[in-house]
């Protein structure tokens, strides 16, 4: 039976699928809580969830570059394998950062402090979490996993709520289909909402994306991968100093037009 470490390698037989799945959950450290059951209120949650979304913000960005096709709402967050990982160490490290932060404040502004001192903006605080969730991801063999979970996908690893090119194009190979996917009108889309879901999935679920991308001009780059990252055309026009965010509308046009047509 277990020795006295519990690891199923010590096993004088082969373990039974319970016994595999009560080890995965010992062993695997998103599945711990910081808090029990009933400790925090509305508002402690609310606390939780925003430095959780902080988190998420760097992970996703990270998780394209390492392998993860396509935009993470693509996925179902509570089946695919690479979804319940970001979640789960999401919640443990942002429920660990507010316990710290509620049980010693004094500790965590000597901390703030320090590192104000240090670093003095917020450009290289946002270079101290990129690193920080990059050298988590390494750890982990982010990319293998990304790599084995989406070389064996599962029709139950997708997001099925809403036109998806990943999930879409599992189910072609599954069918043996060889149906195209009908593609939204642009001019039917809310000028204001993401187009993450509308540009950048088609560019990123397609083998062409390597020769699309490398014949687009800086600018059109940045946008591209702004609206990969859920920005608005808004939010966009801003950062790249258009006057309106109907410029940007009218880029992202061309960009599909462009791929589609590749």
């Amino acid at each position: 039976m277990y020795k006295d470490d519990n690891t199923l390698i010590d096993m004088d037989r082969i373990p039974n699928m319970e016994e595999l799945r009560e080890s995965f959950k010992t062993h695997d450290f998103t599945t711990l809580q910081v808090y029990g059951e009933g400790e925090l209120d509305h508002e402690d949650n609310a606390e939780i969830a925003y430095v959780a979304s902080v988190f998420n913000e760097k992970w996703d960005e990270l998780a394209r570059e390492k392998g993860l096709r396509g935009h993470i709402s693509c996925y179902d967050k509570n089946e695919n394998p690479l979804m319940l990982l970001r979640n789960g160490t999401s919640q443990v490290v942002s429920e660990a950062v507010y316990k710290l932060i509620c049980e010693n404040p004094d500790g965590v502004a000597q901390i703030i402090e320090q590192f104000s001192s240090a670093f003095g903006n917020t450009e290289k605080a946002d270079e101290l979490l990129t690193k920080s969730i990059d050298t988590a991801l390494d750890a982990m063999q982010f990319s293998e996993l990304a790599g084995i979970v989406q070389s064996v996908p599962a029709h139950e690893d997708f997001s099925h709520k809403q036109q998806n090119f990943p999930a879409a194009d599992f189910d072609r190979k599954w069918n043996h289909s060889r149906a195209k996917v009908t593609v939204e009108s642009v001019d039917e889309i809310d000028e204001q909402t993401s187009y993450a879901e509308d540009v950048s999935e088609i560019v990123f679920a397609n083998e062409r994306f390597a020769n699309f991308w490398g014949s687009l001009s800086e600018d059109d780059k940045t946008i591209l991968m702004y609206a990969m990252n859920d920005m608005t055309q808004a939010e966009i026009a801003e950062k790249m100093g258009f006057k309106t965010h109907s410029a940007v509308g009218k880029r992202l046009a061309k960009l599909k037009k462009k791929f589609i047509e590749a």
